[in-house]
């Protein structure tokens, strides 16, 4: 080949060698575009359904929220009747370890251990409970087989629940439920005895004869 009055020589093998890669490109990108359609008609067309379904499902969350009754007043305003959170504290004995790992309560990232004992006592002196019942309910005795469900304390507020959860003992979760409440009164039936407005009765009279 000339070029402004020079001979080029062109290696054939090169060209070759250029042809062939050509070749190899675009038969990987064929593959590649392939796999694609294909992936994209299993998706589309043969597993539609199902792929939808696991999206949604990954999408959705359930949970459960317990409804709140209201309050109920006089017509002065004052609260007869009011619905408090109270919180059921439960643990699964089962899969404990020998210690217990958790952070610091000094405000620090570090972490320290500590035997369950030592965790009993801190709970027992929170709930204001003996040390004996608190170390039997979070833990199983010597031989005794470890139980899923154990409760450990019922009602308590959410200021008693954050600072036993602060413990760090394992398994150990709280169960919120609404609990009714009577500011006026010490008991349900009194309430509503002395709360309810008593009915003007008309005096009793015989019945008529009929003329």
């Amino acid at each position: 080949m000339k070029l402004r009055g020079k001979s080029w020589s062109v290696n054939p093998t090169s060209i070759d060698t250029a042809k062939r890669r050509m070749r190899l490109v675009l038969i990987l990108s064929l593959a590649a575009l392939l796999a694609i359609a294909g992936r994209l008609f299993y998706v589309q067309g043969i597993n539609a359904a199902q792929v939808a379904q696991t999206a949604q499902d990954n999408r959705m969350r359930e949970q459960v929220i317990t409804p709140t009754r209201g309050s109920i007043v006089d017509r002065n305003g004052t609260t007869l009747a009011v619905s408090v959170d109270r919180y059921d504290l439960v643990i699964d004995q089962r899969e404990q370890k020998d210690m217990i790992s958790r952070k610091k309560r000094d405000g620090s990232n570090e972490r320290e251990k500590i035997t369950y004992e030592q965790a009993a006592k801190e709970i027992a002196e929170i709930l204001d409970q003996d040390v004996e019942q608190v170390s039997d309910a979070i833990r199983p005795e010597d031989g005794e087989k470890p139980k899923g469900y154990v409760v450990v304390a019922k009602g308590v507020t959410p200021e008693i629940k954050n600072e036993v959860m602060e413990v760090g003992v394992p398994r150990l979760i709280s169960q919120l439920r609404s609990e009714r409440q009577y500011p006026q009164v010490s008991s349900p039936d009194r309430c509503w005895a002395s709360c309810a407005t008593p009915r003007t009765r008309r005096p009793w009279s015989a019945p008529r004869a009929l003329s």
